[in-house]
């Protein structure tokens, strides 16, 4: 907020001066170039404190990255790997979650990513298991799941339930 003060007390105290002088001025020919110079002068001014502002302000707003966010520098394979295994550890969740609001309740998923060069992360697998119990289901598993993913998982089903 100081940043935003100083910009608008600069620009107060350029005005004023600029009016100020502009009432000294005689209207006669010399009275036109000093009038160029003083609108010079306010153009110039207004720029720098507009410049100056906006980048006190960019200091008060900017957030610090912290530590542990930043990717290691010597290992950027585990860190794209560590990117990998979260974003999969969430769309389990979020399929999970899915599948529970349909009345599915899975033993396991599975979901392994690949990330491209370029940096695209796309599922490269998805196993679902589940009890006999939803073995009649599978197909609705299979449609929720590649609606959601753009991937058809391989659906399993469970003898017994999973410990």
């Amino acid at each position: 907020m100081s940043a935003l003060n100083g910009l608008a007390l600069t620009i107060c105290c350029v005005c004023i001066g600029a009016g100020l002088l502009s009432v000294l001025i005689p209207q006669k020919r010399t009275g036109q170039i000093l009038s160029f110079v003083l609108g010079l002068f306010l153009l110039v001014s207004f720029c720098y404190a507009l410049n100056d502002g906006w980048s006190k302000l960019k200091e008060e707003l900017s957030i610090a990255i912290p530590d542990d966010l930043s990717p290691p520098q010597a290992d950027e394979q585990a860190y794209i790997d560590a990117v990998a295994q979260t974003t999969a550890d969430k769309l389990v969740d979020a399929m999970d979650h899915l599948l529970q609001n349909e009345g599915i309740f899975a033993q396991d998923i599975r979901i392994s990513l690949r990330i491209s060069e370029q940096g695209s992360i796309f599922v490269d697998r998805a196993d679902i298991y589940i009890t006999k119990a939803y073995s009649d289901r599978a197909e609705d598993i299979k449609s929720i799941v590649y609606r959601n993913l753009s991937k058809e998982p391989d659906v399993y089903v469970q003898k017994q339930e999973m410990e």
